[in-house]
């Protein structure tokens, strides 16, 4: 990874993989909900957007603990680990 840019469109796959495998392990049962799913990935896709722009693809990277996106990333993926546990041990 050479720019913040490349950072962020890694952390943008890795979300779009959580979510496509959260999606799927919901299907079939009480957890299935599209909306909260469409929500989420929008309102993920406006942060990746916002941070791309505001550092205008700077040569450099930041540490998390300053970085909006990677706390937002933070709280969502732990969302979606463990829902998806839930979801594969205990629901259906």
């Amino acid at each position: 990874m050479r720019t913040y840019a490349d950072y962020i469109d890694l952390y943008k796959n890795i979300f779009d993989d959580y979510f496509t495998k959260a999606e799927e392990g919901f299907k079939g049962t009480a957890m299935e909900n599209n909306d909260s799913f469409t929500k989420l990935k929008e309102s993920t896709q406006k942060l990746f957007d916002a941070q791309k722009k505001r550092l205008n693809n700077e040569d450099r990277i930041e540490t998390t603990k300053n970085n909006v996106i990677a706390k937002h990333c933070q709280t969502v993926l732990s969302f979606l680990v463990l829902t998806s546990f839930f979801v594969k041990n205990c629901v259906k």
